[in-house]
């Protein structure tokens, strides 16, 4: 998976990109996925928190993506605004243990307010139509 790591835009001519690789007893998954702005104002996809998005594991873990996704060559740059009613693709990897498989993504519309909530309008994708999927809602 190509990572620009440099501090330099991709495309600057100066950046450098490397390979991101897994540790011993780790695997990656990428997610790639089209995000399209249907709010009202813009969006900071890579350096805000406009999206919240997690992979469920098939022993029932959740997996947050690797941070600094501004980093992952062919995602937006840090501070690019999504403007309403367009749309982008957007990339994320997430760090697994070797024997755990990816079978859906979660994707959460947070809520920034006082208390930092999340909303109920949630979305799932099932990546493995061999797994049996149950989603509860609630504590």
């Amino acid at each position: 998976m190509d990572v620009n790591q440099s501090g330099y835009v991709t495309g600057s001519g100066y950046e450098t990109i490397t390979q991101l690789t897994a540790e011993e007893g780790a695997k990656l998954y990428r997610a790639d996925t089209t995000i399209e702005n249907t709010d009202r104002t813009s969006m900071d996809l890579t350096c805000g928190y406009e999206v919240d998005i997690k992979v469920l594991s098939d022993k029932d873990q959740e997996y947050l993506p690797l941070e600094n996704e501004h980093e992952i060559v062919g995602n937006p740059a840090c501070n690019d605004q999504l403007q309403p009613g367009f749309s982008t693709e957007m990339s994320w990897i997430f760090k697994l243990p070797a024997e755990s498989n990816a079978v859906a993504l979660f994707f959460v519309d947070p809520i920034v307010d006082d208390q930092f909530a999340f909303s109920e309008d949630f979305q799932v994708f099932q990546l493995d139509p061999n797994y049996t999927l149950t989603v509860t809602t609630g504590h």
